[in-house]
């Protein structure tokens, strides 16, 4: 009689561990599970990373990048809306640190956690509207705090389930052999086709691609972004006046990149226009309103560049080019910076204005500017 239960528990027991057993490998072998960190960082082929369970990894291998391999004399520092900076945009070296940080304070926080003689000459700054807004610091204060430092090796349980469900729908097809051999880091970039070059910046691939072939997804994409902004969550808490502790912290920063001698462009990322309009017609937004004049005269204090570009269509970009509501693709973005050259950024010691644009005018779509993927 006990023979009999042994073998039923052992009937039903063997199955989901072989199952498990392999779903883990599959983890293994995709970079998900005990993440070959070290040669992420060092690695000079042209790779592609997008973890689809632990994304807060992204953050470690970008700040082991700027802290481990040579000096980059360009950096490009903020949330995601800055992803779109290219390397190939400059004629010296650059890396995008874009998706480490959001809270205005935990800018100083990463680049004292550099060595000194890693820091940037020149740092492109994006500073999102919404950080200045004390609603939403508090919300964010709960989760974010120097996510750079660490990483995860084991993703949660619900990573074996997807992984299973990916499979399942022909998504995902099983990998053998050395774990080395592939460019791809994490399922994002296996499946999906997404995530971040050896430069920092995004690849959204599937995600255009589908916005290229559908033209209709076009006016879904602002839908999630137009109830944010109804219902005042999700960095778009209403507001009236920008935090003015906040606005001390940006003042502690640039004051501690004047002492180190890094030369700071800063911008407030562009909204999609018809974005931007929703939230001008709520009138619940005034700080975003009076903030570009605020952040003026603090840049200008310290001899620094800023630049304001509420919406996308100041510069001569549209909605087409954007991947949502408060993302603009790299067209958009190169547009941004020729408006920023011609204004006489110093950006100009580092960019050539006839190459930039020339990629503007024979784009390899309308949101991507270079090849890559």
């Amino acid at each position: 009689m006990l023979t009999k239960l042994i073998r039923k528990v052992a009937y039903f027991i063997f199955p989901l561990l072989a199952g498990l057993v392999f779903l883990s490998y599959q983890l293994f072998q995709s970079n998900e599970m005990l993440p070959d960190i070290n040669a992420n960082v060092v690695s000079q082929e042209k790779t592609l990373t997008g973890f689809m369970y632990n994304e807060s990894n992204i953050a470690h291998i970008k700040w082991r990048k700027v802290n481990d391999l040579a000096k980059y004399d360009i950096w490009a520092l903020g949330s995601s809306r800055v992803l779109a900076f290219r390397e190939e945009t400059f004629n010296t070296s650059f890396y995008n640190l874009g998706y480490t940080v959001s809270r205005i304070a935990d800018f100083e926080s990463l680049l004292s956690k550099v060595a000194p003689e890693k820091l940037p000459k020149y740092l492109i700054l994006g500073l999102d509207q919404w950080a200045f807004n004390n609603d939403w610091d508090n919300e964010a204060n709960q989760s974010i705090s120097e996510t750079w430092a660490v990483y995860d090796e084991f993703p949660n349980y619900s990573s074996f389930k997807s992984l299973a469900s990916l499979m399942v729908r022909g998504k995902y097809l099983p990998r053998w052999g050395a774990r080395g051999e592939t460019k791809e880091y994490g399922l994002n970039a296996i499946v999906n086709q997404t995530g971040f070059r050896r430069d920092g910046s995004i690849y959204y691939g599937s995600v255009t691609d589908r916005l290229i072939a559908e033209k209709e997804i076009q006016s879904e994409i602002f839908l999630d972004t137009y109830k944010r902004i109804e219902s005042g969550n999700r960095k778009f808490q209403f507001g009236d006046k920008a935090d003015l502790i906040i606005l001390k912290e940006l003042e502690s920063f640039l004051a501690f990149c004047k002492e180190k001698k890094i030369e700071v462009i800063g911008f407030s990322p562009p909204f999609a226009d018809r974005i931007y309009d929703k939230v001008i017609k709520t009138g619940k937004y005034q700080y975003m309103i009076d903030l570009p004049d605020q952040l003026q005269e603090i840049f200008k204090t310290f001899n620094y560049e800023f630049y304001s570009f509420p919406n996308v269509g100041l510069f001569g970009s549209s909605d087409a080019e954007v991947i949502d509501g408060f993302h603009g693709g790299e067209l958009s973005y190169g547009k941004m910076l020729m408006s920023m050259l011609e204004s006489g950024s110093r950006l100009k010691e580092v960019i050539s204005i006839d190459e930039l644009k020339y990629h503007i005018e024979n784009p390899v779509n309308r949101y991507t500017l270079y090849q890559y993927y």
